[in-house]
């Protein structure tokens, strides 16, 4: 079991609300070979295992954090919890947040996605977020069939690895392949 330091300007009430979201983004965390300093992030989706993921990455001494989420409550909260940026699934398309993402995690793109949106949907966007030889980390889906997706990426499952003692009904990680 890890423990963790809460920074000082983390409210209790906040930490509480995690409840077994933190743990799920620990394990994630740790079965995609933990976290290094300065890597850039993008989380999709801001409930409450994209929170944990944002709380935990803020502590690993990251680059960028990006939050991607359609409520700006919860886009508030996660830039409380350490995101540097933010972008609204409301006020931006697919294309928009790709080129926003790109600007600020240049010249590789993030190095960590985290999906933890618990949709399928967000797979395609976050396959091409995804920066050369950086990780996909997938939280929010438990006991998805993976099918070929619209994928600006060839991410077809010959193309995707998962990562060490992964169970095939359970995917916690998914390295995109590199090019």
């Amino acid at each position: 079991m890890a423990f963790l330091r809460v920074p000082d300007h983390v409210e209790p009430e906040a930490l509480a609300a995690l409840g077994c979201a933190l743990p799920t983004a620990l394990r994630g965390f740790e079965q995609a070979g933990g976290m290094r300093y300065n890597q850039s992030w993008d989380v999709q989706g801001a409930g409450p295992v994209g929170l944990s993921a944002v709380l935990v990455a803020s502590l690993s001494g990251p680059g960028e954090i990006i939050v991607i989420n359609g409520s700006e409550k919860r886009l508030e909260t996660a830039r409380s919890l350490g995101a540097t940026a933010t972008d609204s699934l409301a006020e931006s398309s697919a294309e928009q947040r790709l080129n926003d993402i790109y600007a600020l995690t240049r010249p590789s793109r993030p190095d960590v996605v985290v999906e933890a949106a618990g949709t399928l949907g967000v797979y395609p966007e976050g396959i091409d977020l995804v920066g050369q030889h950086g990780l996909y980390i997938v939280l929010g889906l438990w006991g998805v069939r993976w099918e070929r997706s619209r994928c600006r990426r060839d991410c077809s499952p010959q193309r995707i690895s998962r990562s060490p003692g992964q169970h095939s009904r359970n995917p916690s990680s998914i390295a995109a392949p590199s090019s």
